[in-house]
């Protein structure tokens, strides 16, 4: 009977194993697509971007006739001032950071106590059998507080189906079947908890890539009009030719370091 435990203990780490490697396999390849499509194309903050989006709608409406010219309507400037809309309206990232941190500092409360309540039973067979012998060992506590999430929580499964096995021994020392449910609804609750935290990581990573997306979306549309914009007023108005230079977007550093290019545009300009 013993034996045949042991082989079916044996069997459940090596399957448990082999998911593991093949869920972190597939985790890996999805962060690394999420990574890819992570990247943005832009090098000014968000606020400047949102904000300088804002300036040059205002300027395309003051000049709607010019644009009318090289095809852009209204509707056109509609639809851009719903994309800016729907940019401010996206969290940022540091929404999903605190949101994922609050879920990991509840897990980290509940480890402690799913190892307080597993000490508990563990303390029983210390009395009973004594530190290093079979019985102990099968709980697999050594080195518990090294293991990660998972690996504790399958251990801790494992300590309740012994527990439960062991009870009628240990009843003597102080086990009882309360401690046990303790442990086992601890274990569902540890479990619950780490698949909260698996889905507060994707649902950040997925409004990361939605956010990137969103705002690639509106500075290729800005980058556009902007560049109409220039050529509308190149050699006629050089104060409106300023307006959309998305230099002027940058904060003081950027500023700095596109001061050339700025001048040399001013200089094509000018004539």
């Amino acid at each position: 009977m013993i034996i045949v435990i042991k082989i079916n203990n044996l069997v459940f780490k090596i399957f448990y194993i082999i998911f593991e490697i093949i869920n972190y396999y597939i985790i890996i390849f999805n962060k690394v697509i999420i990574m890819n499509n992570k990247k943005r194309i832009y090098s000014i903050i968000d606020v400047e971007l949102l904000n300088f989006t804002g300036y040059i709608i205002h300027f395309m409406n003051r000049d709607i006739l010019e644009f009318n010219n090289y095809g852009v309507t209204a509707s056109d400037i509609t639809d851009f001032t719903d994309l800016l809309n729907v940019c401010i309206e996206l969290r940022p990232d540091t929404n999903y950071y605190y949101s994922k941190l609050i879920v990991v500092e509840n897990k980290n409360d509940l480890k402690i106590k799913l190892l307080n309540d597993f000490y508990e039973i563990i303390k029983c067979v210390l009395i009973k059998w004594g530190n290093g012998s079979a019985q102990y060992n099968k709980f697999e506590w050594a080195n518990i507080r090294q293991k990660n999430d998972k690996e504790l929580l399958v251990i801790s499964r494992n300590a309740v189906s012994t527990a439960s096995d062991y009870l009628s021994e240990l009843s003597s020392v102080g086990l009882t079947q309360p401690m046990i449910d303790l442990l086992a609804l601890d274990a569902d609750d540890f479990e619950l908890i780490i698949q909260n935290i698996d889905n507060a990581t994707e649902t950040r990573d997925l409004k990361v890539v939605e956010r990137v997306s969103k705002y690639n979306e509106l500075y290729l549309n800005l980058s556009k009009y902007c560049k109409i914009g220039k050529l509308i007023w190149y050699n006629r108005n050089f104060a409106y030719y300023k307006n959309y230079l998305i230099s002027r977007a940058a904060s003081p550093k950027r500023k700095k370091k596109q001061k050339t290019t700025e001048n040399n545009e001013e200089t094509v300009a000018n004539g």
